[in-house]
C-alpha cells in the first residue's frame, strides 16, 4: 500500500488597518505592523487548512507588551468555532509583544484586526 502525501499551501493574510485616526501616526503604524506579523506567523502555525474564512478581532495591549483583553468582533462574516479558536489562540500565542516605543506614551492601546485563513 502506497500512501499519497497531500500538501496544502496555506495563506494567512491580515488586511490593512482602516482606523483613520491611527494611520497618521508613524510610530503606531510601525508597532501595528510588528504586532500583525507576530500574529500572522502564529496563525500560520495554528491553522491546519481544513476550513477557510475571515475572523475579526479586537484586543488591547498594555504599554509593556502584554495582552490585556481579546474579543471577537460581532457582525463580521460567520465562521466556525475552529476558525475563531485559531484566531484567538494565534493572538495569545504571539503575546507578549514588544513594549511600546517611547513615542506611544499610552498605558494601553486597542487594536482591531481581521485574520483571513485560506488555502491556495
Amino acid at each position: 500500500i502506497q500512501a499519497e502525501a497531500v500538501y496544502l499551501k496555506k495563506k494567512i493574510s491580515l488586511p490593512a488597518i482602516t482606523d483613520p485616526e491611527k494611520i497618521d501616526n508613524p510610530s503606531y503604524m510601525s508597532y501595528y505592523q510588528l504586532v500583525r506579523e507576530k500574529i500572522r506567523r502564529a496563525a500560520f502555525r495554528n491553522y491546519n487548512g481544513r476550513e477557510t474564512g475571515e475572523i475579526a478581532l479586537s484586543f488591547v495591549i498594555s504599554s509593556d507588551g502584554y495582552l490585556q483583553k481579546i474579543m471577537l468582533i460581532e457582525g463580521s462574516s460567520p465562521t466556525s468555532g475552529y476558525l475563531e479558536g485559531v484566531a484567538i489562540s494565534s493572538v495569545k500565542a504571539a503575546a507578549p509583544f514588544p513594549a511600546f516605543p517611547k513615542e506611544l506614551d499610552y498605558p494601553h492601546l486597542p487594536f482591531k484586526l481581521s485574520i483571513v485563513l485560506e488555502v491556495e
